[in-house]
């Protein structure tokens, strides 16, 4: 099953395609998706530094406690992440620009 019927529960669609046979619009949809996860990659680790920032200056344990919890949040979002994108290597459907 496709990631993308995992995710929208879709059937496939009708693919017109262009000269030489290419789907570009299903092309386009996978760099496009291709991007955000780089992105998404960005923010999350992003993310960590910012809460390690206030981690680092807090004094009070209970906003240490929840700055820690927010840090382990950012850091289990990263790996979701990568595992797509290694799933996504091992389909075949990985472009990197």
């Amino acid at each position: 099953m496709s990631f993308f019927r995992k995710i929208f529960g879709k059937e496939k669609r009708e693919v017109k395609k262009g000269q030489y046979g290419v789907d570009y619009q299903g092309a386009a949809d996978i760099i496009e998706l291709n991007r955000n996860l780089l992105r998404a990659l960005e923010h999350e680790k992003a993310g960590i530094s910012f809460y390690r920032r206030f981690l680092e200056q807090a004094g009070d344990e209970r906003c240490r406690k929840l700055y820690q919890h927010l840090i382990e949040e950012e850091e289990r979002h990263l790996k979701m992440v990568l595992d797509i994108i290694e799933e996504r290597k091992r389909e075949g459907t990985w472009t990197e620009e």
